[in-house]
This record gives structure tokens, C-alpha cells and sequence, in this order.
């Protein structure tokens, strides 16, 4: 009995020697409280993340609806610096100044996103000197939208409105930026109704790539839209006076100018005609192709200095009266933030058309 008592104790003080001297046992109760402690956390998190959730659409929602109420009140506020004319049972807002009976009629095309606001100060200017007008491309301010446009829409509006505004002419279109691809295209479609072709600033191909400033310009507005769209909009402009061109439009307007930027489709209208520039540039290449146009009106190009003026050779094939200036160390905005230099170039373009 002694032996068999003593080869049991030794292999109890085996076992004990061998097993980890370091090892915890963790009783199963407290492995079911530490698994319920991580469920218990991931259920509250995922609480947040819905509270979160539903609290920014509840945030949006109410900036959505107080959008649309303020926008109701702002229509009985402001109403249209210009003439509405009827073309096509749609509405087009057009504005001019000066003499009837000036021997040309300028007509302004506004860079993309802009309105007629943006050069009112240019156009204000220039009626002393002629007639002046310039009026609002689809979805601008009291133009609504034309619903699917593409650039021959946009070409043939343009001809509408010439022909419906009453104006005698002839017409000299003055184009800024996108603007000038419109109007040079439109130009080489009806040469006889164009006297002159003055371009500020005329984009070319490669304003046109993906990582170009265009392109920027178009996220920003899809931004712009949303911002629009939910109130944002509204908010941002009382830490930023400046955003989205605000500071371009002359002081007595801008309160206008942000009932216009209040509304979705000002961001909308914006990335459609930055998308149509292509398209203007392939009816100007087209129009090349084909050879000659006849009675192509005289030609200038207003450049800043670093500028690249691409569609300078393409108008040189059409008019050998095509002059190229430089305005200085400047970028393309200078119609907005220079009128009175913008008036003095325009008005000696004017003076070589007698």
C-alpha cells in the first residue's frame, strides 16, 4: 500500500511540473461576460452610426424644404433686369442698352455658368459708345431650361433670339470663353448676319482635357449643385461672399445674382455647356474641312498673356483680318475685373468696322 501511495504522489508532482507555470484559467462564465461586453459595444456603435445617419437626412431634409420656401418668397422679390421674349413658347431674357439707332449692335455671349449680371457693368459701359445686349442662355436666372440641349440647340437659340429681338443690326458678337466657341461657330454657320467677331479669352482643345481647369470646374459645380439643392448654398455665403463669381457681379446685383445660385439648375446648366464645348469645337474643325466660308466677318482675340489662343490658326483660315492682342498679366476673368480696359479694346475693334 505504501508503494502504490507513493507512485501516485509522484505522478501528481509530474503533472503539476509539467503543466505551464504562467497559464490562467478562465472560468467559462467569465468568457460568456467578455463576449457579451463586445457584442454589447458593436450594438451601441452601430446605434450611433444609425443615429448619425438619420440625424444628417433629417438635416438635409429640413435644408431642402427651407430652400424651396425661401425660394417661393425670393420669386415675388426679384424679377428680370431685361425684356422676356416668347420664342418657341419658351421664355428668353434679354437685355439692352443704348441708341436704336447705333450703326452696330453688340451682342455679348457669356463665359459658361455666367449670366448677363457678370458683363452688366461692361455692357453699361459699351451702350454709350452703341447698341448693347447680351442676354440669358437656357437655364440662366429667367431663361428656364430647354430640357435636353446639345450644341445646335444652342446655335439655333442664339439665331432665334437675333432674329426675335428686334434689333436691326448688324450684330458684332463679343464671346468669352465658352462663349467665343459659340460664337465663332455660330459665325461660320450665318456669316452674313455677323459684321465682327471680337473673342475674350477663347478656350481651345486644351482647356478641354481631364485634368484641365475645366474639368475641375465641372466637379465643382456638381458640387454647387448639391449645395444648391439642400441650402447649403446659403450658409456658405454668409462665411464666403466671394464663391462662385458673387464678386463679379457689379455690388447693385448680387442679391439677384444668389436667388439665381439658390436654384439647382444654375450648377446643372453650368456642367451641360462646359460638356457642349467639344462639340463647338468639332462644328468649327468641320466647317474647316469643307473650305471656305464666304463674307467671314473680321476677326479679333483678345488673349491674356499666357494664353494659348489655339483657334487663332482655324480663324485665320477664314478671315485674313484676324488680329490677336494680349491684355497683359492677367487671367480670363478680365471682362468682369477690368470693364474699362474690356471697353476701350472693344470699342477700337469697333472703330475698324466703319
Amino acid at each position: 500500500v505504501s508503494t502504490q501511495s507513493t507512485g501516485v504522489a509522484m505522478r501528481r508532482k509530474q503533472k503539476q511540473t509539467s503543466a505551464p507555470k504562467n497559464k490562467t484559467v478562465v472560468p467559462k462564465a467569465q468568457k460568456r461576460k467578455k463576449s457579451s461586453n463586445l457584442g454589447s459595444k458593436l450594438t451601441r456603435l452601430w446605434s450611433s452610426l444609425q443615429l448619425v445617419f438619420y440625424g444628417l437626412i433629417f438635416v438635409l431634409l429640413i435644408g431642402f424644404l427651407t430652400n424651396k420656401l425661401l425660394l417661393l418668397r425670393e420669386a415675388s422679390l426679384y424679377k428680370p433686369l431685361g425684356k422676356i421674349l416668347e420664342i418657341d413658347g419658351k421664355q428668353v431674357e434679354l437685355w439692352c442698352l443704348g441708341p436704336t439707332t447705333s450703326n452696330h449692335v453688340i451682342v455679348i455671349e457669356q463665359a459658361a455658368g455666367a449670366t448677363f449680371l457678370h458683363t452688366s457693368e461692361l455692357a453699361t459701359q459699351l451702350s454709350s459708345h452703341t447698341r448693347t445686349c447680351s442676354y440669358n442662355r437656357p437655364g440662366r436666372m429667367f431663361t428656364p431650361p430647354a430640357g435636353q440641349t446639345n450644341a445646335s440647340v444652342l446655335l439655333s437659340h442664339l439665331d432665334r433670339v437675333l432674329s426675335s429681338s428686334g434689333e436691326k443690326g448688324p450684330f458684332v458678337l463679343v464671346g468669352h470663353q465658352f462663349g467665343s466657341l459659340l460664337a465663332t461657330a455660330y459665325a461660320l454657320q450665318n456669316a452674313p448676319k455677323v459684321k465682327g467677331l471680337l473673342l475674350l479669352d477663347p478656350l481651345g482643345p486644351s482647356n478641354l482635357t481631364s485634368d484641365s481647369v475645366v474639368s475641375q470646374f465641372l466637379h465643382s459645380n456638381n458640387l454647387m449643385e448639391i449645395l444648391s439643392l439642400t441650402g447649403a448654398f446659403r450658409l456658405l455665403q454668409l462665411w464666403r461672399s466671394d464663391l462662385f463669381g458673387i464678386n463679379h457681379v457689379p455690388p447693385e446685383y448680387r442679391e439677384l445674382y444668389k436667388y439665381y445660385l439658390n436654384q439647382p439648375t444654375g450648377a446643372r446648366s453650368k456642367i451641360e455647356e462646359l460638356e457642349l464645348s467639344q462639340s463647338l469645337i468639332q462644328i468649327i474643325k468641320n466647317v474647316t474641312d469643307q473650305g471656305e466660308v464666304e463674307n467671314f466677318p473680321p476677326v479679333e482675340l483678345i488673349l491674356p498673356s499666357l494664353a494659348k489662343g489655339e483657334i487663332v490658326h482655324i480663324l485665320r483660315h477664314f478671315s485674313d483680318q484676324t488680329i490677336v492682342k494680349t491684355f497683359g498679366d492677367v487671367d480670363g476673368n478680365f471682362p468682369y475685373e477690368k470693364p474699362k480696359e474690356t471697353e476701350a479694346l472693344i470699342v477700337e475693334f469697333l472703330g475698324k468696322l466703319q
